[in-house]
């Protein structure tokens, strides 16, 4: 079959490859030379409809990605079909005729549905129910792991294998809680052990591939791969892993290649049977080529229900290095038309939308790519490079709080997994363009954070090779002179301040000294004015003092008699009350005469009259 000789080819191929450490020369130099890759079929709602990105050539010496997308976490895995893969044991096989089983079924259907809390609750109740059931204890490590619930997703995962120690799928979701939690030395003495009893388990060997492709062993992921492939030459996900080791390799061409091979094992069809003459059989239509390793069942998908891969699962992988492959070429229009298809085959892909909000951040869409990342928290509670780029999509975004909550999210990672050098660096970068509020009022300080967390980073990442460029470097020198300008400006307000406060304090002693002399001037025209007062009311009393008093007229004084001589004057009253002190400036006021004493009755003389008002005596009687 045409399928068939197709994938002898590949084996050939990717056997060279993988014995000569290098590029196939001369044989492969675009992945269109071999067949091209079925289309996938057609769906209602159009999420099957996208076809797979044109090959593109092999790129040589093509440099590696700094800051690639992160690994996907694997989906669920397929036992292949293989002559030399030993039949079904019975202990792979559910327990029909488990109490477990009716709780293990809606416990699945829940967590397809993305109900996890009330999945968690199902199959925790199957675990009671049934405590020997491996695939209960599998099944609820699943739903624990996609909670964030790590820990007991491990003592779950670990109480499915210790209770069935061949049961594959326990084995590699165990082996990959111990990959996210960073110990691949454990995850591949977890697959080792399980190998021991089971060397030609495909879905086994391809659990190695996937830890030595985490560990950067490439070339051994590889030939572990071709290994698996001469047992099951058409495993897509065994070709996915052959995908991932070339992309570590800097491969992109070999790596295109496998996936689009695997795309269409899960898409293509089978020719229908043939006779002799060549005409076809009444075996039926030709049927889709995934469908017929899934029919076989038992030996090959080990398991059943429980091992089979789903179809759109696989695709789903497939999109998602399509994808990756994108990213590296800088193409992020393309690579996030990938990673879009990813979600819609499989809405529960956290990976795929952590790398959906990477392109949104490239392009600068901050809401876009706070609402993808948010997502894929959702379905990954501690998944450490979505929370760091969730920050990273908050400082590009329109929330005015944008620094706050991007800082609080790389904390957030950093509390995580405070050994992680990713957060460290962001919040370098983050104090190196924002004034947080803790820092807004002191920019030297605030640059100096920016320092000490890229000091941080480097020192949790490690040393550079020798004569390799450090761009770390340059944002630390950045950082040090944006100091420096701070510091100067500082220095420079300072210096000012304190002139002004000179000036300030010159001002007013002046204007103290002015107001002072003023003062003076004001007192001492005060007191000389008065002084002036003083003598001119002396002056004009001494003058008032020395004028004649004029005589009274003559009609004031009674007809036919003469003034009292001073000598007759009487004395006046002994108890008459001192006249009032003179006024300055004021004349006395004139007081009416007295009237006329009446007319004596004997010859005695009459009384002298009043002495006339002033401070003058009267003047004296006429003389006889």
């Amino acid at each position: 079959m045409k399928a068939h000789s197709f994938a002898v080819t590949w084996l050939a191929l990717a056997t060279l490859a993988a014995c000569s450490g290098g590029e196939v020369a001369g044989e492969v130099s675009e992945p269109k030379q071999m067949q091209e890759p079925a289309q996938p079929p057609a769906a209602a709602d159009e999420q099957h409809q996208v076809t797979p990105p044109p090959a593109v050539e092999v790129k040589k010496d093509e440099p590696p990605v700094a800051d690639a997308p992160i690994e996907a976490t694997p989906a669920a895995e397929e036992t292949p079909k293989a002559e030399e893969a030993p039949k079904a044991e019975e202990t792979d096989l559910r327990r029909p005729n488990s109490a477990a089983e009716p709780l293990i079924d809606e416990g699945t259907r829940l967590l397809q549905e993305n109900n996890l809390f009330v999945a968690r609750q199902r199959l925790q109740g199957a675990t009671q129910r049934d405590p020997q059931s491996a695939t209960a204890h599998y099944d609820l490590a699943l739903v624990q792991f996609r909670l964030g619930n790590f820990e007991d997703a491990m003592q779950s995962a670990q109480k499915a294998v210790d209770l069935n120690p061949t049961y594959a799928r326990a084995v590699v979701l165990l082996s990959v809680l111990h990959l996210r939690h960073g110990d691949a030395q454990t995850a591949a003495a977890v697959v080792d052990s399980a190998l021991l009893k089971r060397p030609n388990d495909v879905m086994l060997i391809g659990a190695k591939a996937r830890v030595l492709v985490a560990e950067r062993e490439y070339q051994k992921a590889l030939d572990v791969c071709v290994q698996a492939i001469k047992l099951d030459h058409d495993n897509p996900e065994l070709l996915r892993y052959v995908a991932e080791a070339y992309l570590g390799m800097n491969r992109e061409g070999l790596a295109r290649l496998a996936l689009d091979r695997a795309f269409q094992i899960y898409t293509g069809d089978e020719e229908a049977p043939t006779d002799a003459s060549g005409a076809p059989t009444s075996a039926g239509p030709p049927r889709k080529t995934y469908d017929v390793r899934a029919s076989h069942g038992g030996g090959t998908l080990r398991g059943v229900r429980s091992e089979a891969l789903d179809r759109d699962a696989g695709i789903a992988h497939i999109y998602y290095l399509y994808g990756q492959m994108a990213l590296r070429r800088d193409e992020i229009s393309d690579a996030r038309e990938q990673f879009v298809q990813a979600t819609k085959l499989r809405p529960d892909y956290a990976e795929a939308w952590n790398n959906l909000g990477v392109t949104w951040i490239v392009a600068k869409k901050g809401e876009e790519a706070i609402e993808a990342l948010t997502k894929a928290l959702e379905i990954e509670p501690t998944f450490l490079e979505a929370r760091i780029n969730l920050g990273s999509a908050y400082r590009i975004s329109k929330d005015p709080d944008r620094a706050v909550k991007a800082k609080a999210e790389y904390e957030r990672a950093i509390k995580q997994e405070p050994r992680n050098p990713a957060p460290h660096f962001n919040l370098g970068i983050l104090y190196l363009e924002s004034a947080l509020p803790d820092v807004a009022a002191n920019p030297e300080q605030r640059f100096q954070k920016s320092i000490d967390y890229f000091n941080t980073y480097r020192e949790l990442r490690g040393p550079r090779s020798p004569g390799e460029k450090d761009p770390l470097e340059d944002y630390i020198a950045e950082a040090v002179n944006l100091r420096k300008i701070a510091a100067d400006k500082r220095k420079t307000d300072e210096q000012a301040k304190v002139e002004q406060e000179a000036d300030k304090k010159k001002a007013e002693e002046d204007k103290r000294k002015k107001d002072e002399a003023a003062r003076q001037k004001a007192a001492e025209d005060a007191k000389k004015a008065e002084e002036e007062q003083r003598k001119a009311d002396e002056e004009a009393r001494k003058k008032a003092e020395e004028a004649p008093k004029p005589e009274p007229p003559p009609s004031e004084q009674p007809p036919g008699e003469q003034p009292p001589t001073h000598a007759e004057q009487p004395a006046p009253p002994a108890e008459q009350p001192a006249p009032p002190p003179e006024e300055h400036h004021k004349p006395p006021e004139k007081e009416e005469p007295p009237p006329p004493p009446p007319p004596p009755d004997n010859n005695e003389p009459p009384p002298p009259p009043p002495p006339p008002a002033g401070d003058e005596p009267p003047p004296p009687p006429p003389g006889r």
